[in-house]
């Protein structure tokens, strides 16, 4: 598949997760209802084990206790699917329950789940939005890249996988649940795409590294395989659904995780300088993101505490709200992506806007709900919180001008300010050899990248003056794509004219970055800035050394000219 192809398909499941974590955010706490409990795998076929109960709410309020066991196989399929996970709020549901010798059926309404514990949870459905965003921008940018692709699918199939777990998503349809399921056992592959992201880094990669990574492929298939088959249970009752939640269904997942991990560690010591450093920073993230989102989920297996139970996913949502927003600051910083060409300052502000925006109308809702009996005290709350809004919002975005700055582009405009600042520097460098010198060691300090520079009257160049890319630097005085010029002398990716009083004296060539990013346009146009301080200071050199040869000639000129006169006065 092309590059275009990829693109199409990687933007594709972006819109189809964020529709997902929209939908999930919107519907938070209104439709997926609360058991009141939490259920397990029991060592006896076909029966849930209670594990905790959360007092004065639905499984309480039928009698369930701690212990219970809870026989599936009296449910309709989509039953089975709600006892296994979530059901809708206010749908009864009788259940088989036995305690001991003793078998009762109970009927459980779920009820809506605590205020508090909707806004604690809210904040997920914002960071899988801003792990989609990030994963388009790569998609967008990247997708011609296989190591890009690759974080790329594992981020969106992470947030896949979360977006579709079956204690978030509901339905009152059996086979909305059944693709669902499907999506969400499909979704492990994220692991998958975290190994082959890490075995992307320092090709070619060992034997051991590759053995590793096609164990964690191996098996993840075998866990996707387990999944299928608890759905196909779920449905048939052909096999117990509810083996495929115990620890030995669990293991292949678990040890490809591990096997996952241990193709990062490799990589990351197979890499070196900056490429370790941005092996680091791909990978961890998105390890980070599968343990505790995978882990979390897990928990709820032998947890005993309800409280505990809510508190892993407070924990997860922490991390899942984190690890964007580092990804993000990352990706500025250290420039990752080449993130400029699509998230700048008006999408900036246009974020904090919108965050600002709603966070007055909150504020707005928790007034008038509070002063629901009192219409005119509402009134002045709302008229109250309009004009803050009105007042404050030139601040917060003067605020947020500076905080973008001197936080998410810091690296980037002291990178081009030090290229901008030796531009200005190298016309008083009285040095020939100490201003290529310090002219290369800038540029690789600011873009990490080797660079060369071609003079062409110096006398060492053998680039012959009909050179395609020289033809064209003099023709059109613009940074050259030097790919474009395959037969050319000039070896490297990018060639900036250096010019002096319009003329061609040189060319800058810029090689492929370490971590193979393109230049950004205010990168590009900060090192044309450098070559041509540099090329007018190469001028301005050649122009002194000139005069001074010229100002030599004469005087010896002048003293042969004298010669004779002196002679014929010693005769």
């Amino acid at each position: 598949m092309n590059s275009a192809g990829w693109r199409v398909l990687l933007l594709s499941m972006c819109v189809v997760v964020a529709f997902l974590a929209a939908r999930n955010l919107l519907t938070n706490g209104i439709s997926v209802g609360q058991w009141g409990d939490t259920v397990a795998a029991s060592t006896v076929p076909y029966h849930l084990v209670v594990l905790s109960i959360d007092p004065g709410h639905g499984a309480d309020l039928a009698g369930l206790r701690p212990g219970d066991l809870i026989d599936i196989r009296h449910n309709t399929p989509l039953e089975r699917f709600w006892l296994i996970g979530q059901p809708p709020i206010g749908r009864p549901v009788t259940m088989l329950a036995q305690r001991g010798a003793l078998q009762h059926r109970v009927t459980i309404v779920p009820q809506q789940a605590a205020p508090i514990r909707r806004i604690l949870l809210t904040p997920v459905w914002f960071g899988y939005l801003w792990i989609t965003l990030f994963a388009a921008v790569i998609a967008l940018r990247r997708s011609d890249d296989p190591q890009m692709r690759a974080l790329c699918l594992l981020l969106v199939t992470y947030a896949m996988w979360a977006n579709t777990t079956e204690h978030i998503i509901t339905s009152g349809s059996l086979w909305v649940l059944v693709f669902a399921a499907t999506a969400n056992t499909v979704a492990a592959l994220s692991v998958a795409f975290w190994a082959a992201c890490a075995g992307s880094f320092a090709p070619p990669a060992s034997a051991l590294r590759r053995r590793a990574q096609w164990l964690c492929y191996a098996l993840v298939a075998l866990s996707i395989a387990f999944g299928l088959m608890k759905i196909a249970g779920i449905l048939t009752l052909f096999v117990d659904p509810i083996a495929f939640s115990v620890n030995a269904a669990v293991l292949p997942f678990a040890l490809a995780c591990l096997a996952a991990s241990a193709c990062t560690v490799l990589a990351v010591h197979a890499t070196q300088g900056a490429d370790r450093q941005r092996a680091i920073w791909a990978l961890v993230p998105g390890a980070v993101l599968i343990f505790v989102g995978f882990g979390a989920e897990y928990a709820q297996n032998f947890v005993t505490s309800y409280e505990l139970a809510w508190g892993s996913y407070y924990f997860a949502t922490t991390i899942n709200v984190i690890t964007p927003l580092a990804l993000t600051y990352v990706a500025f910083n250290r420039r990752l992506l080449d993130i400029g060409f699509v998230l700048n300052r008006a999408a900036v502000f246009a974020v904090v806007s919108t965050a600002l925006v709603g966070a007055f109308v909150l504020v707005e809702w928790v007034a008038n709900e509070w002063l629901s009996a009192n219409h005119t005290m509402s009134a002045v709350v709302s008229m109250l919180v309009a004009l803050a809004l009105g007042l404050s919002i030139r601040y917060i975005h003067r605020f947020a001008d500076r905080l973008v700055d001197r936080v998410l582009f810091r690296k980037r405009y002291e990178a081009e300010a030090l290229l901008r600042r030796f531009a200005h520097e190298a016309a008083f460098i009285t040095d020939r050899t100490a201003l290529l010198q310090r002219a290369l060691s800038t540029v690789k300090a600011s873009t990490g990248t080797e660079a060369s520079i071609i003079v062409l009257d110096d006398g060492r160049s053998n680039i012959d003056e009909n050179d395609p890319a020289l033809v064209s630097l003099r023709a059109w005085r613009k940074p050259l794509d030097l790919e474009r010029y395959p037969g050319s002398a000039l070896h490297g990716q990018f060639a900036f004219p250096m010019l002096a009083r319009g003329e061609l004296v040189g060319a800058l060539v810029c090689g492929v970055k370490q971590d193979s990013e393109v230049y950004a346009p205010d990168e590009s146009e900060a090192l044309q800035m450098l070559a041509d301080g540099v090329g007018s200071a190469l001028s301005l050199l050649d122009h002194h050394r000139a005069g001074a040869n010229g100002s030599l000639e004469g005087t010896i000129a002048e003293l042969r000219d004298q010669r004779p006169s002196s002679a014929q006065n010693y005769r």
